[in-house]
C-alpha cells in the first residue's frame, strides 16, 4: 500500500520506507488534473466548458466504481475548494440561483394546504408571503404584511373569506404563483 503526501517544496523528491511512499511535491500542480490527491481506486473526471471562445478541461472530482466515503468527502472538498468554484461570478451566480429558487418555494402551494384552508385562503397567504395583498369582498381595507410581519390569516376554511382583489404589484412573482392564480380564476 503506498500513501502519498504532498508536503513542502521540494518537488520530486521520493522517500521510500517498507510498504510506504512518501512525495514531496511543488506548490503549483505539476498534473493534469490539478493537484489533488486522489485514491488509487477511484479515476478523475473531466468537465469542458468555453472560456473565450476556447474549450478548457476542468477537473470535476472523483468517480469511484464502489461508494467509499473517503473519497466522496474528498470529492466534495475539492469540488468546493477548487479555483472554478471560488470566482466572483460563480458565487454570484450560486447566489441568485438560490435566491430565485427561496421565492420559486415561497409561490409553491401544496394540494394539503388547499384541502385545509380553502383555495381562497391559500391564495391569500401566498400573496402575503410574497409582499402583495388581497381585499376581501364587501371590505375596504387590503389585507397585507407590514414591515415584514406577516397579516393574521385564518389557519382554516372560513365561507365567508372571499378574495375580490389581488394586488401582486411590486412582487417577483413566477410561473408557480401563476399557476394557482389561474385555478382562483377558473
Amino acid at each position: 500500500m503506498f500513501l502519498r503526501v504532498t508536503v513542502g517544496r521540494l518537488s520530486k523528491s521520493i522517500i521510500s520506507r517498507h510498504n510506504l511512499l512518501i512525495r514531496y511535491a511543488s506548490s503549483e500542480p505539476a498534473d493534469e488534473q490539478g493537484g489533488f490527491t486522489r485514491s488509487v481506486y477511484s479515476k478523475p473526471k473531466y468537465k469542458h466548458v468555453v472560456r473565450d471562445g476556447k474549450s478548457v478541461k476542468i477537473y470535476t472530482g472523483l468517480v469511484a466504481e464502489a461508494f467509499n466515503p473517503a473519497d466522496k468527502y474528498r470529492e466534495l472538498l475539492q469540488k468546493a475548494w477548487s479555483r472554478e468554484t471560488l470566482t466572483v461570478d460563480s458565487l454570484r451566480t450560486l447566489l441568485l440561483s438560490r435566491i430565485r429558487e427561496r421565492n420559486r418555494q415561497k409561490q409553491i402551494i401544496s394540494d394539503k394546504e388547499v384541502e385545509n384552508l380553502g383555495l381562497d385562503i391559500a391564495i391569500a397567504h401566498m400573496v402575503c408571503r410574497l409582499g402583495g395583498r388581497v381585499q376581501l369582498i364587501g371590505h375596504t381595507n387590503w389585507i397585507q404584511p407590514y414591515a415584514g410581519i406577516p397579516p393574521i390569516l385564518p389557519n382554516k376554511h372560513v365561507d365567508s373569506f372571499v378574495i375580490e382583489t389581488i394586488d401582486l404589484s411590486g412582487t417577483n412573482i413566477v410561473y408557480e404563483g401563476l399557476e394557482f392564480l389561474q385555478l382562483y380564476a377558473a
